[in-house]
């Protein structure tokens, strides 16, 4: 038992370490601020992130940023997938956006 607890004593300082050393991990706040202040490539990247995770709003922000080509160029059939992928979720302003691009035909075919 005693050689477990000096084990785990010499390994908690190294865990600690590598953990500190990891880039952290990207928040919708941080992200909102970076786009707020104009720093579309650090939103961005931000954003992404946290909508492969699978965050709606996130996933919405990037589908506006695709439509107004900030920090990428303008790729509205990549707007609509975001969009999509926030509404299937039932998030209510990907929801709207959805709809308008299929009635608009806008990155998608349109829906008549």
């Amino acid at each position: 038992m005693k050689v477990l607890q000096d084990k785990m004593r010499s390994v908690i300082p190294l865990l600690f370490c590598l953990l500190s050393a990891l880039p952290a991990a990207a928040d919708f706040e941080s992200a909102s601020a970076a786009y707020r202040a104009k720093q579309y490539h650090e939103a961005f990247q931000a954003f992404t992130e946290l909508a492969e995770a699978g965050d709606a709003r996130a996933q919405t922000i990037l589908a506006i940023m695709y439509k107004y080509g900030e920090s990428v160029p303008i790729d509205l059939a990549s707007a609509y997938g975001w969009y999509e992928r926030a509404a299937v979720q039932g998030y209510p302003p990907a929801q709207y956006n959805v709809g308008v691009m299929l009635a608009d035909g806008s990155g998608v075919e349109k829906d008549s």
